[in-house]
């Protein structure tokens, strides 16, 4: 069991490429979402360009 302190984590740094994949990639969910073309067709076949298994 943890104590009282908070687990450590290493950020990469806002200004990091990690960091900077990530808001693009959350701003481009958001623009689906907002045409309405969020269906998981979709988001499967966008993980699968990144090698990522939804």
């Amino acid at each position: 069991m943890l104590g009282d302190e908070l687990v450590p984590y290493a950020h990469p740094g806002e200004d990091s490429p990690k960091v900077r994949y990530l808001r693009v990639a959350l701003a481009a969910l958001a623009a689906l979402a907002a045409r309405g073309d969020l269906k998981p067709e979709t988001v499967r076949r966008a993980a699968a360009r990144y090698g990522l298994d939804p």
